[in-house]
């Protein structure tokens, strides 16, 4: 032991490890050597190989307007701007905008084989996209737009993206010389910012639009106000003008059962029945018998909504009624559900009865938008002479409303309105729907062959008069719930009405 605790250790020889002579090389010389190879092995991996294995550059990728999709021989990797690896050789980059001709570039890509890793070579690849119908484009962004605005205010889990601003940037510099067309869809569009998130990324592409997709100046600022203060102006007075204000609030949905609707700005209608009669007093069409509306208005908050003569049918379809349809029409029948469903027509509970004392038998039960419209579109063709060119459809909103005020306090009614089922109506939900759009923003639908330009669409179709699983006192003619068309509920049944040649549903709650 040392002073210092330490034990001495003493090496003995054979302790001692001695390399020996390979190949009559001497171990200091060969361990040089092989610790060389390892160095040299690990630079060549690090440094060299990379080059060899995976050839190719990296292509900066950009686009006017942004936000391009970007394809590399066909397989989606990015949207512009952004920095993707192509191998070597000839590639073909292709740069994909809805409602723009894509734009498409062949790349020789090279490649560098030192240090590839660390220092890649980088080629830009830039490509200006252009459109014929920056309208077209922009309606596009616009139904994007519409999807969102039914997923609500968004969270930190759930993002909504500005898809109107965003389609106002891209096609606002090619859409100058389209103003007004651009103006009439974002007045389609200011019918579904029903959240404060939605209303803001309204005003932004309003703020675009008139700035040409560019900042907007100060000039160009003051006249987006001033029209932004129209729009909330054409709002009925009341809550909801003051909720737009405050850019806050949200949209009335419902799960077609028992969930509460948008009421607010729509108590107090009134009707005016100074209109024509309708040509029968009676009507029968599969058995079902419809009562005749004298044709008028619905006024609310000083505003009106033309409603036409009509026939309403008096009970919601029955299942005998619906058996009718079926026989002639068997691809409709619960034999084709699956397919049905494949094709979104319906879902799972379609015509799927459920075993209640409050049902309201004998309504055919579980039916789709889509289901129901086929119904119509199918008895139309057993009006009478009389009625040549009349039209089975369902009925807008404003006409169900006015049906429902209409036979209120009379000797007639019409049965079930209020409580029996859910009823599904013709034209797209709006939550903001006391908002008019243009006419040329007419209805667009999975069932329709065309869509016009400038129609952002609706996910979801409008139901009214509560159910029967609904309290009463709850709902009233003004209540008003969505859901999906394709969706199929045992609390959503249907009623047609028969209405005259050339009135389609307004596209407005009170008309363009």
């Amino acid at each position: 032991m040392t002073m210092f605790g330490r034990k001495h250790v003493e090496i003995l020889p054979e302790d001692r490890v001695k390399l020996p002579v390979v190949l009559g090389i001497k171990p200091g010389h060969y361990l040089a050597v092989l610790y060389s190879c390892i160095i040299l092995a690990v630079l060549f991996a690090v440094l060299i190989y990379p080059g060899l294995s995976k050839p190719g550059v990296v292509g900066v990728i950009s686009s006017e307007p942004s936000g391009a999709a970007v394809r590399v021989d066909g397989l989606t990797l990015g949207s512009t701007p952004c920095e993707v690896f192509l191998p070597k050789g000839t590639r073909t980059v292709e740069m994909v905008l809805p409602g723009f001709e894509s734009h498409v570039v062949q790349v020789d890509a090279g490649g560098r084989i030192f240090a590839a890793n660390f220092f890649p070579k980088k080629i830009p690849v830039n490509g200006t996209l252009a459109t014929a119908d920056p309208v077209a484009a922009f309606a596009a962004e616009a139904a994007d737009y519409v999807r969102w605005s039914f997923i609500g205010e968004p969270t930190e889990v759930n993002q909504v993206p500005l898809s109107l601003s965003e389609g106002a940037y891209r096609t606002g510099p090619v859409g100058a010389e389209h103003k007004q067309d651009m103006d009439a869809v974002i007045k389609s569009a200011l019918r579904f910012a029903s959240t404060g998130a939605a209303a803001k990324d309204l005003l932004r592409a309003k703020f675009l639009v008139d700035a040409s997709g560019l900042s907007p100046s100060p000039f160009t600022l003051v006249g987006s106000v001033q029209e932004a203060a129209a729009y909330i102006g054409a709002a009925p007075e009341g809550p909801v003008r003051a909720w737009l204000a405050s850019l806050t609030g949200n949209a009335g949905q419902t799960d077609g059962s028992a969930g509460p609707a948008e009421n607010a700005g729509h108590e107090g209608a009134a009707i005016r029945t100074g209109g024509e009669a309708p040509p029968l007093s009676r009507l029968v069409l599969n058995g079902q018998e419809f009562v005749p509306v004298r044709g008028g208005a619905i006024e609310r908050n000083g505003a009106a909504s033309p409603v036409p003569s009509m026939f309403m049918a008096e009970t919601e379809v029955s299942s005998a009624s619906w058996n009718a349809f079926i026989g002639e029409n068997p691809e409709w029948s619960t034999d084709n559900r699956e397919v049905l469903i494949a094709e979104g027509l319906v879902s799972r509970d379609y015509l799927l009865s459920i075993d209640h004392p409050a049902y309201p038998r004998p309504a055919v039960p579980g039916v789709s938008w889509h289901a129901a419209r086929a119904y119509c579109r199918w008895l139309g063709e057993r009006l009478p002479a009389a009625l040549s060119g009349w039209e089975v459809r369902l009925p807008a909103e404003s006409e169900w409303e006015y049906a429902a005020l209409y036979f209120e306090g009379r000797g007639e009614t019409l049965e079930n309105l209020l409580g029996g089922l859910w009823e599904w109506c013709e034209e797209p939900y709006a939550p903001l729907n006391f908002f008019p759009a243009v006419s040329a923003a007419a209805v667009s639908t999975a069932a329709d062959s065309a869509a016009p330009a400038l129609d952002p669409g609706s996910p979801e179709r409008p139901v009214k008069g509560g159910s029967w699983i609904n309290q009463p006192g709850t709902v009233n003619a003004a209540t008003r719930g969505s859901l999906p068309p394709g969706s199929s509920s045992p609390f959503v049944g249907f009623r047609p009405v028969v209405v005259p040649p050339a009135n389609p549903p307004e596209t407005g709650y009170y008309g363009p």
